[in-house]
């Protein structure tokens, strides 16, 4: 777990009482085609532009708020710097 190696869990890294809690829910049965203009990056190119991927995020909670459904931003950005 990436959360113990750096130090951060319990804070981070599990889905229990006093953690952030945040994880993504991925639907491993959707499809989709990858395409640049749907990317939330400042790069306007990507490699992987037309690539077919199985396994789609449908939400990703942050903080235990839902801040992305469905591929649309529901939220602004909640990120936080943090110490081990």
């Amino acid at each position: 777990n990436p959360a113990r190696i750096f130090g951060l869990y319990p804070r981070k890294g599990a889905i229990m009482v006093g953690s952030d809690a945040d994880f993504t829910i991925v639907d491993m049965k959707m499809e989709k085609t990858i395409k640049a203009e749907e990317l939330h990056s400042k790069q306007k190119i990507t490699p992987f532009d037309g690539f077919r991927v199985q396994g789609v995020p449908v939400y990703t909670i942050v903080r235990g708020n839902i801040v992305a459904e469905r591929g649309e931003i529901l939220d602004g950005p909640k990120g936080r710097f943090i110490k081990p």
